[in-house]
């Protein structure tokens, strides 16, 4: 059975959990917190100690976007993305968007999030001017 490695305050190992979720494929759920180098079987499946990874027939693989596009190819007849090729880049658009624009500016946020931290009002409103410059794009 598939195995799938993180923790859920990682957005990439719940982006591959949704999918598994979603589509109803079957997977054991292992929480780990990324700390490489210390175990030298947990190096052997995410070399450079990120999650989320998983454990496969095939062998362990690591970073969402390939395990997705794994996920889709080995579950043909549980389609993950759209058939139309467009359809398809613009949801891969959205994605990587996402990820690259919203997440990583929204990451500066998680200590007052998360662990109830204080954050600068200097960081509060960079946070802000960059999510005011990037989500016209989605509108």
């Amino acid at each position: 059975m598939l195995k799938l490695y993180g923790f859920s305050l990682s957005n990439y190992h719940n982006k591959v959990k949704f999918v598994l979720l979603e589509h109803g494929i079957a997977f054991e759920e292992v929480c780990v917190v990324p700390i490489p180098h210390q175990d030298p079987a947990y190096d052997a499946l995410s070399p450079l100690g990120k999650v989320p990874f998983i454990e496969t027939e095939h062998g362990p693989l690591c970073e969402s976007t390939p395990i997705v596009e794994y996920l889709a190819a080995m579950h043909p007849d549980k389609p993950i993305l759209p058939a139309d090729p467009y359809a398809a880049a613009k949801q891969r658009e959205l994605i990587t968007f996402m990820e690259l624009h919203l997440e990583w500016v929204a990451r500066e946020l998680y200590p007052k999030a998360f662990f109830h931290t204080d954050i600068s009002e200097g960081t509060k409103q960079r946070v802000q001017r960059k999510l005011q410059r990037h989500l016209p794009a989605f509108k």
